[in-house]
């Protein structure tokens, strides 16, 4: 069970980054997206794990631009850095997790 809210706090993380940037409808996907850990099968956590390394990624990309920008307008940075390596890796450690054998052993 706490493999699975863990993933599903990851989901929330990413629909307010995708909120943020403005893909509304692309935030409510991802808020809906653990109501599929109510379908039992394996291919549900393929899925959701896939999904989840594409967020890792969604992660990534924006930290370069935003640091390289604060770093011309001499703006700090650090918080923000610190902050988006934090939730990229909690993101990918949240994959992970959906490829333990004892979640694994529930969904057929």
């Amino acid at each position: 069970m706490g493999r699975i809210i863990a993933v599903v706090f990851a989901f929330i993380l990413l629909a307010a980054h995708l909120a943020h940037h403005h893909l509304m409808i692309l935030g409510v996907v991802s808020l809906f997206l653990p109501f599929l850990f109510l379908i039992k099968k394996r291919w549900v956590l393929t899925f959701l794990e896939i999904v989840l390394y594409l967020a890792t990624i969604s992660w990534i990309i924006p930290i370069f631009g935003v640091v390289k920008e604060r770093i011309a307008a001499g703006e700090p940075y650090t918080r923000y850095l610190v902050i988006m390596i934090t939730v990229t890796v909690y993101t990918f450690v949240s994959a992970l997790l959906l490829r333990s054998k004892k979640l694994r052993e529930n969904y057929k």
